[in-house]
Protein backbone atom coordinates (compact mmCIF):
# COMPACT_ATOMS: atom_id res chain seq x y z
CA UNK A 1 0.00 0.00 0.00
CA UNK A 2 1.09 3.41 0.00
CA UNK A 3 0.22 6.56 1.87
CA UNK A 4 2.04 9.96 2.15
CA UNK A 5 4.28 9.32 -0.47
CA UNK A 6 5.73 6.10 1.06
CA UNK A 7 6.22 2.44 0.31
CA UNK A 8 4.62 0.18 2.61
CA UNK A 9 4.45 -3.56 2.61
CA UNK A 10 2.84 -5.37 4.83
CA UNK A 11 3.68 -8.78 6.41
CA UNK A 12 0.46 -11.48 5.78
CA UNK A 13 -0.99 -13.30 8.68
CA UNK A 14 -4.28 -13.90 7.65
CA UNK A 15 -5.85 -14.86 4.59
CA UNK A 16 -9.42 -14.53 3.72
CA UNK A 17 -12.03 -13.14 1.42
CA UNK A 18 -10.65 -11.92 -2.18
CA UNK A 19 -7.36 -13.76 -1.52
CA UNK A 20 -5.99 -16.08 -4.36
CA UNK A 21 -3.74 -18.81 -4.07
CA UNK A 22 -1.85 -21.29 -6.60
CA UNK A 23 -2.80 -24.44 -5.66
CA UNK A 24 -0.77 -27.56 -6.79
CA UNK A 25 -2.14 -31.13 -6.84
CA UNK A 26 -1.09 -34.65 -8.26
CA UNK A 27 -1.95 -38.22 -7.75
CA UNK A 28 -0.40 -39.91 -4.53
CA UNK A 29 0.13 -43.05 -6.81
CA UNK A 30 1.41 -41.38 -9.87
CA UNK A 31 4.54 -39.78 -10.69
CA UNK A 32 2.71 -37.30 -12.40
CA UNK A 33 3.86 -33.61 -12.68
CA UNK A 34 1.67 -31.06 -10.36
CA UNK A 35 -1.57 -29.48 -11.58
CA UNK A 36 -1.66 -26.13 -11.26
CA UNK A 37 -5.18 -24.53 -10.41
CA UNK A 38 -6.41 -21.27 -8.85
CA UNK A 39 -8.12 -21.32 -5.32
CA UNK A 40 -10.18 -18.33 -4.29
CA UNK A 41 -11.06 -18.02 -0.71
CA UNK A 42 -14.99 -16.36 -0.40
CA UNK A 43 -16.03 -16.37 3.66
CA UNK A 44 -13.81 -18.40 4.71
CA UNK A 45 -13.85 -21.44 1.92
CA UNK A 46 -11.92 -22.24 -0.85
CA UNK A 47 -12.89 -22.94 -3.88
CA UNK A 48 -10.98 -24.37 -6.77
CA UNK A 49 -10.70 -23.69 -10.44
CA UNK A 50 -10.86 -25.93 -12.02
CA UNK A 51 -12.94 -28.36 -9.63
CA UNK A 52 -10.87 -31.02 -7.65
CA UNK A 53 -12.78 -33.83 -8.15
CA UNK A 54 -11.72 -37.15 -6.59
CA UNK A 55 -13.07 -40.83 -7.14
CA UNK A 56 -13.34 -43.30 -4.61
CA UNK A 57 -10.17 -44.47 -2.91
CA UNK A 58 -8.52 -41.93 -5.05
CA UNK A 59 -5.47 -39.76 -3.05
CA UNK A 60 -4.15 -36.52 -3.94
CA UNK A 61 -0.59 -33.97 -2.87
CA UNK A 62 -1.80 -30.74 -2.04
CA UNK A 63 1.19 -27.65 -2.36
CA UNK A 64 0.21 -23.73 -2.22
CA UNK A 65 1.56 -20.79 -2.56
CA UNK A 66 0.73 -17.06 -2.52
CA UNK A 67 -0.36 -15.04 -4.33
CA UNK A 68 -1.61 -16.79 -7.00
CA UNK A 69 0.79 -16.09 -10.26
CA UNK A 70 -0.88 -17.44 -13.84
CA UNK A 71 1.38 -19.45 -15.69
CA UNK A 72 3.33 -20.51 -12.39
CA UNK A 73 2.88 -24.30 -13.12
CA UNK A 74 5.82 -25.48 -11.97
CA UNK A 75 5.53 -25.68 -7.92
CA UNK A 76 9.59 -26.43 -7.36
CA UNK A 77 10.07 -22.96 -9.51
CA UNK A 78 7.86 -20.96 -8.01
CA UNK A 79 8.73 -17.29 -9.22
CA UNK A 80 9.91 -14.51 -6.84
CA UNK A 81 10.96 -11.01 -7.08
CA UNK A 82 12.32 -8.65 -4.43
CA UNK A 83 11.13 -5.68 -7.18
CA UNK A 84 7.36 -7.05 -5.92
CA UNK A 85 8.29 -6.40 -2.16
CA UNK A 86 5.99 -9.35 -1.69
CA UNK A 87 5.62 -11.56 1.18
CA UNK A 88 5.61 -14.72 -0.49
CA UNK A 89 3.75 -17.94 1.37
CA UNK A 90 4.60 -21.61 0.49
CA UNK A 91 3.08 -24.67 2.20
CA UNK A 92 6.33 -26.90 2.41
CA UNK A 93 5.68 -30.47 2.21
CA UNK A 94 2.72 -31.87 0.55
CA UNK A 95 -0.53 -32.44 2.35
CA UNK A 96 -2.50 -35.43 1.41
CA UNK A 97 -6.83 -35.09 0.84
CA UNK A 98 -8.71 -38.29 -0.57
CA UNK A 99 -12.36 -39.09 -1.42
CA UNK A 100 -12.97 -40.45 2.17
CA UNK A 101 -11.23 -37.53 3.92
CA UNK A 102 -11.52 -34.16 1.52
CA UNK A 103 -10.47 -31.55 3.89
CA UNK A 104 -6.98 -30.82 4.13
CA UNK A 105 -5.02 -28.14 6.10
CA UNK A 106 -2.08 -26.40 4.77
CA UNK A 107 0.19 -23.91 6.94
CA UNK A 108 1.65 -21.70 5.11
CA UNK A 109 5.15 -19.98 5.73
CA UNK A 110 6.91 -16.95 4.67
CA UNK A 111 9.64 -16.06 2.22
CA UNK A 112 9.81 -12.54 2.35
CA UNK A 113 11.37 -10.99 -0.37
CA UNK A 114 11.16 -7.59 1.44
CA UNK A 115 14.39 -4.88 1.73
CA UNK A 116 14.34 -3.30 5.00
CA UNK A 117 16.22 0.07 5.80
CA UNK A 118 16.10 1.96 8.65
CA UNK A 119 19.00 4.88 7.79
CA UNK A 120 20.14 7.05 11.14
CA UNK A 121 21.55 10.03 10.83
CA UNK A 122 23.39 12.80 12.54
CA UNK A 123 21.99 15.53 10.15
CA UNK A 124 18.27 16.49 8.62
CA UNK A 125 17.14 16.07 5.55
CA UNK A 126 15.15 13.85 3.08
CA UNK A 127 16.43 10.41 1.44
CA UNK A 128 15.33 9.97 -1.79
CA UNK A 129 16.81 6.85 -2.86
CA UNK A 130 18.45 3.99 -1.80
CA UNK A 131 20.93 1.80 -4.02
CA UNK A 132 22.39 -1.24 -2.97
CA UNK A 133 25.56 -1.63 -5.83
CA UNK A 134 26.60 -5.50 -6.11
CA UNK A 135 26.72 -7.61 -8.53
CA UNK A 136 25.62 -10.39 -6.45
CA UNK A 137 22.50 -8.88 -4.57
CA UNK A 138 19.58 -11.41 -5.78
CA UNK A 139 17.00 -9.90 -7.59
CA UNK A 140 14.76 -12.61 -8.63
CA UNK A 141 14.66 -16.49 -7.63
CA UNK A 142 12.46 -19.28 -7.87
CA UNK A 143 10.96 -20.46 -5.05
CA UNK A 144 10.30 -24.66 -4.51
CA UNK A 145 6.52 -24.16 -2.69
CA UNK A 146 7.81 -27.76 -1.15
CA UNK A 147 10.80 -27.06 0.84
CA UNK A 148 10.88 -23.31 0.54
CA UNK A 149 14.59 -23.25 -1.05
CA UNK A 150 14.53 -20.32 -3.38
CA UNK A 151 17.00 -20.90 -5.96
CA UNK A 152 18.89 -16.86 -7.53
CA UNK A 153 17.81 -16.74 -11.04
CA UNK A 154 19.09 -13.22 -11.40
CA UNK A 155 21.38 -10.93 -9.55
CA UNK A 156 22.47 -7.48 -10.28
CA UNK A 157 21.78 -3.74 -8.24
CA UNK A 158 19.00 -2.80 -6.42
CA UNK A 159 17.29 0.18 -6.40
CA UNK A 160 14.58 2.00 -4.21
CA UNK A 161 13.12 5.87 -4.47
CA UNK A 162 11.79 7.03 -1.55
CA UNK A 163 10.50 10.02 0.15
CA UNK A 164 11.75 9.95 3.83
CA UNK A 165 13.05 12.44 6.37
CA UNK A 166 16.04 11.66 8.20
CA UNK A 167 16.07 11.42 11.72
CA UNK A 168 18.93 10.24 14.45
CA UNK A 169 16.72 7.65 16.40
CA UNK A 170 15.94 6.30 12.71
CA UNK A 171 12.56 5.34 11.36
CA UNK A 172 9.72 3.72 14.02
CA UNK A 173 6.50 4.44 11.63
CA UNK A 174 6.23 3.75 7.95
CA UNK A 175 7.63 0.17 7.86
CA UNK A 176 6.08 -3.72 7.66
CA UNK A 177 4.79 -4.31 11.11
CA UNK A 178 6.96 -7.78 11.30
CA UNK A 179 10.49 -5.15 11.60
CA UNK A 180 8.66 -2.67 13.92
CA UNK A 181 9.46 -5.74 17.08
CA UNK A 182 12.63 -6.15 16.18
CA UNK A 183 15.01 -4.07 17.19
CA UNK A 184 19.07 -3.62 15.89
CA UNK A 185 21.00 -1.87 18.46
CA UNK A 186 24.74 -3.08 17.53
CA UNK A 187 25.83 -4.24 14.40
CA UNK A 188 28.68 -6.01 13.81
CA UNK A 189 31.38 -8.12 11.17
CA UNK A 190 32.03 -11.38 12.44
CA UNK A 191 35.62 -11.15 13.17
Amino acid sequence: SKRDGVQREEVVTTLGTGDVLSLYTAPVTATAAYNHARADCSDGVWRCTPSLLLAPEEEVSLLAAYPRQSGADDPEAFPVSVAAQTDYLYSGAPVRASYDKPTAALTLRHALCIVAFNIRSQISGELRQIVVDSDLFPLEGTLSVSSGQISVVRSGSYSYSCEKMLAEQGWTTGHPGFFATVSYTHLRAHE
